[in-house]
């Protein structure tokens, strides 16, 4: 009881801290939040006041653009009316007022007569805005500045050139500015009497314009903004929220599994192996393939890297087989997806098997391609594996009336090479693709390999060559031997001559001539062979002579259809090597044959 309470206690602490650091995150999650949010709106801010300075500063240089003009020509003359009276300010100015010869009276309007006069004539138009001269010592009461005009005059006595600020006039947004009025030597003719000298500071012009429709289009982005930024920071509060409570939940759990664990501590292994397994599946599951439970591209890519550091430093071979079903689109659309991958999932059980070592790995690389990684495995196994497994697939006979041969198969490519730091990995799966892409473009359900090349010719002394041992080769073992001399003899030659013409298969496509001739040589040889082991067996009285020859005389068939196959659409050396060493030698001559070693066998060699 005192255990339970503590446990219950420590767990109840345990809730509590889980609370405490979630508030914490989520007062800092909202300070994140609103910190982000302030800066947006500042900037948004400043973007609004930037567009609306420059909408007044183009309002502002088309005004000052009048009063240069008019400055530069000492003022203008206009006639008379009621709207456009004499200037008073003026009336020291000698031909202020003069007349047309027709006698017709103007009067002399100055620059900043005529911009007032324009400021006038434009009134508060809302689309342009309106400007306004302003001096703290005018000459007409008229440019008495308001309160900000005043402001601004003053600041400009301390050295200010401008001021601009945004106001809400009469329930409206305006932008203005005003720019202090420098005094020129143009200036002196209407201001001179004043006391004023040229760069004089002598009052302000400035615009007001509306902004409206900038606050209007801005409006949008920042409520946008501020959307935004609440929808993130509810879902950070309702992650944070999940978290806590699933934390929480995990404490209730781990509290009944630690009560179990104590009550009955026998079953802590096997509790303890559960946990592990769990773990094993779950990561697993991160390199499994859903569809086929094979292992996934992520998988493969890193088994790949891993098996290819080994070989580097270890110095074997490494394999490469690359699977493809073939008009597996055509399937898809006669037979629907679901028998599709029920088509898949067998064909990875096929291939599963294929990966029986530890280090070898069965993958599915994408749609209906899947790939198997055999370490140090040269081009014979794999050549072997490989055909295997497109056997392995042809029986299982799954309908296929899309293809010529009515059933699914599968294109194999074969890669095979001793890696080096001067390599990369990818550079076996490239060879493996076009391996496949040679199998598929040669009439599918077949095997092809590429592999270094087999056979290399060196100078020796004398103008002779000499060539390296083939790639891919059957030894032959002394407990082989029959102990009948010639039989023996045919043996091995039949060994050496498949290897040669293992070497020629694989450059078959450099010199067909080489591999044709070796081929011939070789069904000579088994046709001489079959029929003197024939006659030996007669000569020792075996029983079972004539079904012996039976044998022979179906292998030697199946040898010259393939010779004629050679001939007419290509044959694989998968092909080629399924039937030397899986029916010639380990079908035949290691079963068939060993039937007969007990009439040969001697005290010294004995009966295998």
């Amino acid at each position: 009881m005192g255990d339970s309470a503590t446990q219950r206690k420590q767990s109840g602490n345990y809730v509590k801290s889980v609370r405490r650091y979630a508030l914490i995150a989520a007062l800092i999650w909202t300070a994140v939040i609103a910190g982000s949010f302030a800066w947006y709106y500042r900037l948004s801010e400043q973007q609004l006041l930037a567009v609306s300075k420059s909408k007044a500063v183009i309002a502002f240089e088309r005004d000052v653009l009048y009063r240069q003009w008019v400055s530069k020509q000492g003022g203008i003359y206009a006639p008379v009316t009621p709207a456009m009276q004499p200037n008073p300010l003026l009336s020291h100015v000698p031909e202020r007022d003069i007349a047309t010869p027709s006698g017709k009276p103007l009067t002399l309007v100055n620059a900043t007569y005529l911009v007032r006069k324009v400021f006038e004539l434009n009134g508060t138009n809302e689309a342009g805005g309106y400007g306004h001269l302003a001096s703290l010592n005018p000459l007409n009461p008229a440019n008495h500045p308001d309160p900000w005009e005043e402001k601004a005059l003053r600041s400009f006595e301390r050295g200010v050139k401008e001021v601009s600020e945004i106001q809400t006039i009469n329930g409206r947004a305006y932008m203005r500015l005003m720019r202090a009025a420098v005094t020129e030597k143009n200036c002196l003719h209407c201001h001179g009497h004043q006391g004023y000298h040229v760069g004089d500071i002598r009052g302000g012009m400035g615009v007001t314009v509306p902004i409206s429709d900038i606050v209007e289009a801005n409006r949008p982005q920042v409520i946008g903004g501020m959307l935004g930024h609440g929808l993130a920071w509810i879902l950070g509060l309702g992650a944070l929220w999940f978290g806590s409570r699933k934390l929480t939940l995990s404490v209730a759990a781990l509290q009944h599994s630690e009560k179990s664990l104590q009550l009955q501590t026998e079953q802590l292994e096997r509790l303890s192996a559960e946990l592990v397994t769990k773990n094993w599946q779950l990561e697993a599951l991160t390199l499994q393939d859903a569809l086929t439970d094979l292992a996934n591209r992520r998988c493969f890519d890193e088994t790949l890297d891993t098996e290819w550091a080994r070989a580097v430093r270890t110095g074997q071979q490494l394999a490469l087989l690359l699977f493809d079903v073939d008009y597996f689109k055509e399937y898809n659309d006669r037979y629907g997806h679901q028998a599709g991958d029920e088509c898949l999932r067998s064909i990875a059980r096929i291939l599963q098997t294929g990966a029986r070592r530890v280090s070898d790995l069965a993958a599915r690389y994408g749609g209906e391609e899947f790939v198997i990684i055999a370490a140090d495995t040269d081009a014979a196994s794999a050549l072997y594996l490989a055909e295997t497994m497109r056997k392995r697939v042809e029986a299982l006979a799954i309908p296929h009336e899309q293809t010529p041969l009515g059933h699914v198969s599968i294109s194999v490519g074969v890669a095979v090479m001793t890696p080096d730091e001067r390599l990369e990995a990818a550079k076996l799966l490239r060879t493996a693709d076009e391996a496949l892409y040679r199998a598929k473009d040669g009439g599918r359900n077949r095997v092809e390999l590429i592999a270094p090349p087999s056979v290399r010719t060196f100078p020796q002394r004398g103008g002779r060559t000499a060539e390296e041992p083939p790639v891919i080769q059957i030894t032959w073992k002394q407990s082989y031997a029959c102990g009948e001399p010639t039989i023996d003899e045919d043996h091995r030659k039949l060994f050496r001559l498949a290897n040669t013409l293992f070497t020629r298969a694989l450059l078959r496509d450099k010199d067909p001539e080489l591999f044709n001739a070796a081929f011939d040589e070789l069904l000579a040889h088994v046709s001489t062979h079959f029929s003197q082991e024939e006659e030996i067996l007669r000569r020792h009285g075996y029983e079972d002579v004539d079904e012996h020859a039976e044998q022979h005389r179906l292998l030697v068939e199946h040898a010259v259809r393939l010779r004629r196959q050679a001939d007419e659409t290509g044959l694989s050396a998968g092909e080629l090597i399924d039937f030397l060493v899986n029916e010639v030698v380990i079908g035949h001559m290691m079963r068939s044959d060993w039937l007969f070693y007990r009439l040969f066998a001697t005290p010294a060699h004995g009966a295998a």
